[in-house]
């Protein structure tokens, strides 16, 4: 069972840590008691930021597109934290929004690859080290998207799905090494993905929210922060839907 006290030496590893919802799960992750291993693609003054913010934690730059990244990543995490990652969270990711008849092979090969592709093989990475502990928690960030669909968005929302139900297969492959897999799919949250939206596309998404309010990245982080936490120790092959309310975009 993964433990989180204060001052524990529990290691949470989160993708795509410098902003957003991955910062947001950074921080919870941290105000938990996990030392928190942040992981970027290309800005460094944020990543460090962030890094500055939370004591314990450090940084690790990688691009997860390439195929050897997610082993050197934790075999890197190891050497510096002293510890292979107790937690995972797949939060790294893009979106190309396209309608599917204008989407190239090249805007399809790089959303499954970074979206899809990165967290599997994270998970996989992960799988070995959290079986031989038999304890562990891995935690896919998708989006209500992969649920409901969206137009413009059919790539994107094809590979959320596939990382729901791989990580529905992933909780069966490891449960009985008292490994959790879940995923947390957040609706519309105030992140930079979101904030061009034109106004009145805003205004469209609020109606189909019955709270009637856009959600902060800190709600999503809280609910990772449960996941990893002993509270939730027999949840696993489910999504957490963080959304409140919404009825797809």
């Amino acid at each position: 069972m993964t433990s989180s006290p204060k001052n524990s030496s529990a290691v949470a590893l989160v993708s795509g840590a410098s902003r957003g919802i991955g910062r947001a799960c950074a921080e919870a992750l941290h105000h938990s008691g996990f030392r928190v291993a942040l992981h970027y693609r290309s800005d460094s003054h944020l990543a460090h930021k962030v890094s500055s913010t939370l004591d314990g934690s450090q940084t690790f730059c990688y691009d997860l597109t390439d195929p050897e990244a997610a082993q050197k990543m934790i075999h890197d995490v190891k050497e510096q934290m002293g510890e292979f990652p107790d937690v995972l969270i797949n939060n790294a990711g893009i979106t190309i929004d396209k309608l599917a008849m204008m989407t190239s092979d090249a805007d399809f090969d790089q959303l499954i690859t970074t979206n899809l592709g990165a967290s599997f093989r994270l998970c996989r990475a992960m799988a070995k080290p959290m079986m031989r502990k038999k304890s562990g928690r891995i935690i896919n960030i998708t989006s209500i998207i992969g649920h409901t669909g969206q137009r413009g968005q059919s790539i994107y929302s094809a590979t959320k799905a596939a990382i729901t139900a791989f990580t529905q297969s992933l909780a069966g492959e490891l449960g009985r090494f008292g490994v959790l897999c879940n995923c947390v799919a957040p609706g519309y949250i105030d992140t930079q993905m979101t904030e061009d939206f034109p106004e009145a596309r805003k205004q469209h998404i609020l109606t189909r929210i019955h709270l009637e309010r856009s959600g902060s990245p800190k709600e999503v982080g809280d609910v990772v922060a449960f996941l990893a936490s002993d509270k939730a120790s027999y949840i696993t092959g489910t999504t957490i839907h963080v959304n409140g309310g919404m009825a797809g975009f």
